[in-house]
């Protein structure tokens, strides 16, 4: 079986690589995102793992950031993204007033 972490001294584990979802890609958002893509190796040997910025919930999806991810992280579902049981973490950092309040 295939599996996100491995087994240290019988009883620890760790991940080689933890998804990470995004909610909200606007000024904060994608700073956020560019930090975790452009120092992911620096990042990956401070936490022992790899950070992988799997899925990316944004109102506006067709706007370039200059990420240069995949189209399938991108979605327009925000809801999708917190339910998303392969997420163990999720950044919020949608702006405004209304939507925030209602994800999650």
């Amino acid at each position: 079986m295939n599996r996100p972490y491995r087994w240290v001294a019988g009883w620890v584990f760790v991940m080689d690589e933890i998804k990470v979802g995004l909610l909200g890609c606007g000024a904060m958002g994608s700073g956020v995102a560019r930090t975790l893509i452009e120092h992911a190796d620096l990042i990956a040997k401070r936490v022992g793992a790899r950070i992988a910025l799997a899925k990316i919930a944004d109102i506006d999806i067709r706007t370039d950031r200059g990420l240069g991810l995949p189209k399938d992280v991108w979605t327009t579902d925000a809801e999708a993204v917190v339910d998303d049981p392969s997420l163990p973490i999720i950044i919020e950092l949608i702006g405004g007033r209304s939507e925030e309040r209602r994800v999650g």
